[in-house]
């Protein structure tokens, strides 16, 4: 009788990895499952959750029926009514204006010459008016006859209102009007007048303001105008800056901050120091077409590219660093003083949290090339997912096998079981709406074989 050889069998172990929360642009460390790609996938509170989408504007049915579609919107208070008015800005420079007692947009009788710019202004008697800067003129809103009036004949590329006066840049220099008097640039020793700023980096391209004065944004400096008092005794100073070139610049924030997109990311300017945020985010701008608005308390950026190079919405958690892109449409983007509104399919929508998505994108997450901190081959049995809703999980390895497994939150925790062999992996999380995945668990057969 020959004798048998046996070969021992191979020692499999288990393992475990749990991740207690998630993060995308943010950081990392301990316990935290980072994405390598996803969309709309909001992780600023280290869950994973669907960012923002659409919600159907009142305006939407209406807006619809204009000859063009719009690109750009405004609200501003309406006179002596506790309501706002909603502007429409067309490409081709027509403007209308919602007419609450018709229920319709009413053309408001002006062809205004590309580019503009816009703000809210106080008169004198307090009461809010819309002043705006095409590519020759200043005009006001006049709400008695529904008409634009030229008041300035000057070429703005920024307006901003600041302590009682209307502040207008033109090439290098700043003009500002008479306090209470937005209109009247008339050039005095106390009232109105300009500040030139003369430099080499060329015109002035946006205007923002913080407590402590006016800032004028060049391409590649920063300048503030301590614009309090009588204008004999306004002041300008040089801000370090040091950023890349600046494509686009926010409005003065209630957070105390002016967010700026330059070509190498975004920044947040706090009056004293810009700091860059979120710098793990591949954001390149497209020249002067970035524009801002607030969703929720979060900036959103539209007008960046991702690395496919496509036109993007970046949307921003000031207080997480973290941020996310989103699919929604970028074209028509812009936020107002009653929202952020932008143009999907002919029509206006709001953007908001727990809107829907655009047909055909998702709530998703996905992070690639896991090994779980475990070399060589391995064994997924089994993954644990927690939180609220429900979600799908697509699990694949190395070699294209993959597994798809749908997951019903509703009880706090669901498990699966993947039974999938590899050395990476992948895991892409597509959330349903109101979803919130806190937490995951992955359980492993390693084998001293490797």
């Amino acid at each position: 009788m020959f004798p048998v050889k046996r070969f021992p069998a191979a020692k499999r172990e288990e393992k475990r990895v749990r991740y207690e929360r998630f993060a995308r642009f943010g950081g990392g460390g301990s316990g935290c499952l980072r994405a390598t790609g996803g969309e709309n996938c909001d992780c600023s509170d280290g869950s994973i959750r669907p960012g923002i989408g659409l919600t159907e504007s009142e305006f939407s049915a209406l807006v619809s029926t204009l000859p063009h579609p719009p690109d750009r919107f405004l609200c501003f208070p309406a006179h002596g009514e506790n309501e706002e008015k909603f502007f429409v800005s067309l490409s081709n420079g027509r403007v209308y204006v919602y007419d609450g007692a018709q229920d319709e947009f009413v053309e408001a009788y002006c062809q205004l010459d590309p580019p503009m710019c816009w703000t809210i202004v106080r008169n004198g008697e307090g009461e809010p008016e819309i002043a705006v800067g095409d590519g020759l003129d200043i005009w006001r809103y006049d709400r008695e006859t529904g008409f634009f009036v030229r008041q300035y004949e000057f070429i703005p590329s920024a307006l901003c209102f600041f302590g009682e006066r209307l502040f207008a840049a033109e090439g290098e220099r700043v003009h500002y009007s008479a306090p209470l008097a937005p209109f009247d640039f008339a050039e005095s020793a106390d009232e109105g007048g300009y500040v030139d700023f003369p430099s080499d980096d060329g015109g002035i391209l946006a205007l923002s303001a913080l407590a402590d004065g006016v800032y004028a944004f060049r391409a590649r400096s920063v300048f503030r105008l301590k614009a309090d008092g009588a204008g004999r005794d306004f002041a300008s100073e040089k801000i370090g800056y040091g950023g890349g070139e600046i494509y686009g610049v926010s409005e003065g924030l209630p957070d105390g901050k002016i967010y700026l997109l330059s070509s190498d990311g975004l920044y947040a300017f706090d009056g004293k120091k810009f700091s860059a945020v979120c710098p793990a985010a591949p954001l390149s701008p497209f020249p002067g077409e970035a524009r801002f608005g607030r969703i929720g308390g979060k900036t959103a950026v539209a007008y960046v590219s991702d690395d496919a190079g496509g036109k993007r919405v970046f949307v921003f958690d000031e207080g997480a660093g973290e941020g996310y892109f989103s699919s929604l449409p970028a074209d028509g983007f812009s936020g107002t003083g009653g929202g952020v509104f932008c143009v999907a399919e002919g029509s206006v929508a709001e953007v908001a949290a727990g809107g829907t998505l655009p047909e055909g994108e998702e709530f998703v997450f996905v992070a690639e090339h896991l090994d779980f901190g475990a070399g060589g081959r391995k064994f997924w049995k089994e993954l644990d997912l927690r939180g609220e809703g429900s979600c799908t999980a697509e699990i694949g390895n190395e070699n294209g096998e993959k597994r798809t497994f749908s997951f019903d939150l509703q009880s706090g925790c669901a498990r699966v079981f993947p039974l999938l062999p590899g050395r990476e992996f992948s895991l892409r999380i597509s959330l349903s709406p109101g979803t919130a995945v806190t937490e995951a668990e992955a359980v492993f057969l390693t084998s001293s074989d490797k």
